[in-house]
């Protein structure tokens, strides 16, 4: 993997990212979240299984810290605008629901705490300010767009497909 600068395409950093899967560095280039892979050997099953774990770290690599391994299935990772705060969604064991959680740092919050959930919460998409998330609420009959706007869910359209993203803070693009 090369970054190189916006001018001149001089290279500002480049590692090995042969295991590293849906890079998504942060806005202020600061940090980069992605998707590391890797095979382990289990020994009870006697087979290599896959580990798809998420790891956050600094733009060359440097300071690797897993934020979800493999068993929470981490997916569809966006940084806000502003690059302070990483959504994306998972897996939530007790409710087998997928979840959006934010990420601001120091620990990760769900917009929705787990056990007042029944439908699962995928594809995250800040809004331009940073102020709002909208996702794709998948219910047992049918998909919806929503946005959680000052600690409440609102479900707005069926989707078909995962909402696309922000026109401006007011309006969201929804497939459908």
């Amino acid at each position: 993997l090369y970054a190189v600068a916006a001018e001149g395409c001089a290279t500002q950093a480049s590692l090995d990212a042969r295991r590293m899967h849906h890079i998504r560095y942060a806005p202020t280039g600061q940090q980069m979240a992605y998707i590391h892979r890797e095979l382990r050997y289990d020994r009870e099953a006697g087979e290599y299984v896959p580990d798809s774990s998420l790891v956050l770290s600094g733009p060359q690599g440097q300071d690797a810290e897993t934020l979800f391994q493999d068993k929470r299935h981490a997916r569809h990772s966006r940084w806000s605008p502003n690059g302070t705060e990483l959504a994306l969604d998972v897996r939530v064991e007790a409710s087998g629901h997928r979840q959006v959680v934010v990420y601001d740092g120091s620990r990760p919050a769900f917009l929705v705490p787990p056990p007042n959930t029944s439908a699962d919460q995928v594809h995250p998409r800040w809004s331009p300010s940073g102020d709002r998330i909208a996702f794709t609420l998948r219910t047992d009959d049918a998909a919806y767009a929503a946005v959680r706007v000052k600690g409440q869910t609102r479900r707005l359209s069926r989707t078909q497909g995962p909402v696309w993203g922000w026109l401006d803070d007011r309006s969201v693009v929804v497939p459908g």
